[in-house]
C-alpha cells in the first residue's frame, strides 16, 4: 500500500514541477493571425479619419468590422455561388467585384436590416 501512495506522491510532484502557462483573459480571446496592409498616405489618412469617426480603436478594427458580412463561410459561399451576378452588380455600380461582393453581402435578405441598407 505504501508503494501505491509513493507512486501517487511522485506523480503529483512531477505535475507540480510542470511550468504553468500564465495567460490573461483577453489574451486567449485575441485574434492570432497578423496581416500586413500597405496603404498610400492619403488612403491611410482617410482610413484613420473614418475609424475615428466611427469610434474604432484602429484601422484594422474598422476593416474587420466592415468585412463582417463576409466573415461567415456559409454566407461567402452563398454570395460567390453566382459569380455572374456579382460581376453584373460591379458593372452596374462601376465598382470592383470585391466591392460588389461586399455590397451584395450587405444588401442580401439574409442580413438583418438589409432592406434599410439597400436604399
Amino acid at each position: 500500500m505504501s508503494t501505491e501512495l509513493d507512486a501517487k506522491l511522485d506523480d503529483a510532484a512531477v505535475d507540480d514541477a510542470a511550468p504553468r502557462k500564465s495567460r490573461r483573459g483577453t489574451e486567449t480571446r485575441r485574434r492570432t493571425k497578423h496581416m500586413t496592409l500597405r496603404l498610400l498616405p492619403q488612403e491611410q489618412e482617410v482610413a484613420q479619419f473614418v475609424a475615428a469617426e466611427f469610434d474604432m480603436k484602429s484601422v484594422q478594427a474598422l476593416i474587420v468590422e466592415a468585412c463582417q458580412p463576409l466573415m461567415n463561410a456559409d454566407t461567402l459561399t452563398a454570395l460567390t455561388a453566382d459569380r455572374e451576378a456579382v460581376q453584373a452588380l460591379a458593372q452596374q455600380h462601376g465598382i470592383t467585384e470585391v466591392q460588389a461582393l461586399l455590397l451584395q453581402a450587405l444588401t442580401s435578405q439574409t442580413t438583418p436590416g438589409a432592406a434599410q441598407l439597400a436604399s
